[in-house]
């Protein structure tokens, strides 16, 4: 999950992963953070994943055991968003494809959300 904190080799590693794949995350480590935080939201991210995510979250951040509360605080995001993602994912449910479901849509839609870009499609 965080590269610099865990080396896999890249046929092993998770595909949503900056092993897997780190030309998609290099230089952006908060989208790691984010795709981390959509997968715990949705029931995707294994206990392992989530003690870690914490343990980065608090390195950075500081904050206390619930890493999502301080990536909501710092982010600025709703108390609800956790509610709200699961509840998306929950009717829009489609099997396999998580990861694919999450860039594609939550977390280029938050970006762009963010950021103040226009939606290009």
């Amino acid at each position: 999950m965080f590269g610099r904190f865990k080396k896999k080799s890249p046929a092993s590693a998770p595909l949503h992963s900056a092993e897997a794949e780190p030309e998609r995350y290099s230089g952006r480590p908060l989208l790691i953070v984010l795709e981390n935080y959509v997968l715990d939201c949705i029931g995707e991210l294994g206990p392992d994943k989530q003690a870690l995510a914490r343990s980065v979250v608090q390195r950075v951040w500081g904050g206390g055991d619930d890493w999502k509360a301080t990536v909501r605080e710092q982010l600025k995001l709703l108390p609800s968003t956790d509610e709200a993602l699961h509840g998306m994912w929950s009717r829009n449910q489609c099997g396999k494809g998580v990861i694919l479901i999450i860039r594609q849509r939550t977390v280029r839609s938050w970006l762009q959300g963010w950021t103040g870009a226009e939606k290009s499609g």
